[in-house]
């Protein structure tokens, strides 16, 4: 069907609407309508024109230009489309080509008033540049897309598109695509580039507003919910804007209205598979176990070819019940349908949990192959390390993952150095202290994760590097690989004393650390966390000395449980904002019971003992069954036997805190 032949399609109220909303001045409306109409397939040279001409009042004149130009391709005689490029030609200083425009624009002003006769032909200039086909453009987007479907984009495919946008950076779909691609790929700088180019060309669009949305969800959660938010403003019947509110929501941790939003999309397109796969995990993170399997038990993704949905059915049904493998088939069956790094990466990590630790940290290695592991390749420049004694040679060692990760692949440095005496470590900004002190022959070099790229690229002098999580493939292949050390960390003496003496003062019973919540609703916030009246048949223990560990604390919270159980929790203000400081704080404890966070892991490195109150399936670090962490000899994992289920664990927890109690006032009584 031609564009003569499509026009018809465009009711004429939805082009007089763009033009009343470009006489009162409602310029985003009129650019968005405009811009419908030509998605749509209504092409003429005046909707080009009249595009051209709302550009060229919003002040984006090399927008204005592209779209008058090409006004006057598909009609050389429109005076009006030159004399619009005329202005915006001037607002670029290009004096001389808007010279020719407005002699251009006057000469066919005189033609238009000769009889027709008379007239003579307009011939259009003649075009520069590569132009590409509307079906090759087509084509080299649906490819991206139906990657970014599979959960596998490829670089060579948004290279293509790439060239596309270059060559004609207007067309919005593109670059929502292009923006998608580069969220999915790690490359967080061009996606937002990319979706800032489309709301530049279509700032009205609902449509655009949510794409927005659904790129920005993975970095800034906070901002996806406002673009949602806003393009539900516009359209409240938009599917893509309340999946991708949803999502933002969800990231948020704020399961309840996610659920809401998610619903509502799938009332909107009830048959969505990942839509309804991300509502199960909803449910999930809600505590509502049975909901979520009953939903996705109803779902077949195999039949779909779909891989990413094979991947999070997996990772339900892991997370639900701990069938390790059942997870694990749906995890090779996302695998079968697509080289899907995150279905690898997802599988080393049972491995890795299981004790199968050969094969598990050779899997290992896809994590810097999933989206939000992409900035591995900032340190590509660098031959990778391969475990070979180095000599006189220069490693670099860069921190990666969270602060927890970090600690427990601190441990294996003293490994590295026998084969590599020159060592600097890139780690986390808030560690320099403390893993300066605690390695003193290795040069530690701490930045914020976002400029460690940078910082890596100022080092002069480096032979090789290796990610610190890729040490395990080198140095912990076996369970009797791993050292049965009193602590590694050295927490500052200074600090000790002055916390020693600030404890005394909080009373003479057992000082014992308590957090309750861990990490962000990203890294299993929901499952990992309690609240702290779960926690009551421990605090309710006499003999010992609460001292509150909870990062990001809300005050108020410590304080209402105060005044209603009559139990005492010591919060120091702002300590686990300065992780020395905090280190410093633990050492001085006498035990500490903890969620899954990073206070495990400042804990075990300083050889303090640490409970830990372990969800069904904690993270692989954790192990399965056996209350040992092989990371840290000090640590004690009480696990849940059922999802959600606190109540027995808190109970075993409880009996071991009390008989360090006992032990505490016998040696109290003993004068020790």
């Amino acid at each position: 069907m031609n564009t003569r032949d499509k026009s018809a399609q465009v009711p004429a109220e939805a082009l007089r609407a763009a033009r009343e909303a470009f006489s009162r001045g409602d310029l985003d409306s009129a650019i968005s309508r405009f811009r419908q109409a030509l998605r749509e397939g209504y092409g003429p040279n005046d909707v080009h024109r009249d595009l051209g001409r709302a550009y060229l009042r919003r002040g984006w004149h090399a927008e204005a230009e592209r779209c008058l130009r090409a006004a006057i391709g598909r009609e050389p005689g429109d005076a009006k489309a030159y004399a619009g490029l005329a202005a915006a030609l001037l607002a670029q200083g290009r004096l001389r080509e808007c010279r020719r425009a407005y002699m251009r624009a006057g000469l066919l002003a005189v033609r238009g008033m000769l009889p027709a006769a008379l007239r003579w032909k307009a011939i259009a200039p003649p075009q520069h540049g590569a132009q590409l086909s509307s079906a090759e453009i087509a084509a080299r987007a649906d490819a991206v897309e139906r990657m970014l479907e599979q959960g596998i984009p490829s670089e060579k495919a948004v290279m293509s598109l790439e060239q596309v946008v270059a060559v004609s950076p207007d067309l919005v779909d593109c670059q929502l695509t292009l923006a998608r691609a580069y969220s999915a790929l790690g490359r967080i700088n061009e996606a937002a580039a990319s979706a800032e180019a489309a709301l530049r060309f279509d700032p009205g669009s609902p449509v655009v507003l949510a794409a927005v949305s659904g790129t920005l969800q993975p970095w800034n959660a906070e901002h996806a919910e406002r673009f949602a938010r806003r393009a539900l403003d516009i359209d409240p019947n938009l599917e893509s804007a309340h999946v991708n509110l949803s999502a933002a929501l969800w990231a948020q941790g704020r399961l309840e209205e996610a659920e809401k939003y998610c619903r509502e999309a799938l009332r909107l397109n009830p048959t969505e598979l990942v839509t309804l796969l991300n509502l199960a995990s909803i449910l999930k993170d809600q505590g509502r176990v049975a909901a979520a399997q009953a939903l996705y038990r109803q779902l077949d993704p195999a039949s779909t070819g779909n891989a990413r949905a094979c991947v999070d059915t997996g990772k339900l049904i892991l997370d639900c019940g701990g069938n390790v493998e059942e997870a694990r088939r749906w995890f090779r069956r996302g695998q079968s349908l697509a080289d899907d790094a995150r279905a690898h990466f997802l599988e080393a990590l049972l491995d890795l949990s299981c004790g199968r630790l050969a094969a598990g940290w050779d899997r290992y290695e896809a994590r810097k192959h999933t989206a939000d592991r992409r900035w591995h390749r900032e340190y590509a420049r660098f031959p990778e390390w391969d475990g070979t004694r180095l000599g006189d040679g220069h490693l670099l060692v860069y921190g990666e993952q969270g602060l927890g990760d970090e600690i427990m692949f601190a441990s294996m440095l003293a490994d590295a150095r026998k084969r590599a005496p020159r060592i600097t470590l890139l780690c986390d900004a808030r560690l320099g202290t403390l893993f300066a002190r605690s390695f003193p022959s290795v040069e530690v070099v701490a930045a914020a994760l976002e400029r460690r790229g940078e910082r890596a690229a100022a080092l002069t002098g480096i032979d090789c590097h290796i990610a610190a999580g890729s040490l395990g493939r080198l140095y912990r292949r076996r369970p009797e690989d791993f050292p049965r050390h009193r602590g590694y960390l050295v927490p500052d003496p200074e600090r000790m004393a002055r916390w020693r003496e600030r404890l005394a003062g909080v009373g003479s019973g057992l000082k014992v650390g308590l957090s309750w919540r861990g990490g962000v609703q990203g890294t299993g916030r929901s499952r990992r966390s309690l609240t702290l009246d779960a926690l009551t048949p421990l605090l309710n223990l006499p003999g010992a000395c609460w001292i509150s560990l909870q990062h990001a604390v809300d005050g108020d919270e410590i304080a209402r449980y105060v005044a209603d159980r009559g139990v005492q929790i010591v919060h120091f203000e702002g300590v686990t904002q300065d992780l020395d400081d905090l280190a410093a704080l633990i050492a001085s404890l006498d035990v500490v019971v903890s969620v899954c966070n990073t206070n495990v892991h400042l804990a075990g490195a300083l050889g303090k003992p640490v409970l830990v109150m372990a969800p069904l399936v904690p993270e692989w670090r954790y192990g399965r069954g056996s209350e040992r962490m092989l990371w840290y000899p000090s640590a004690r994992v009480y696990r849940q036997a059922r999802f959600g289920e606190w109540e027995p664990v808190v109970q075993r927890i409880a009996a071991s805190v009390a008989a360090r109690i006992s032990e505490n006032t016998e040696r109290t009584d003993c004068g020790e």
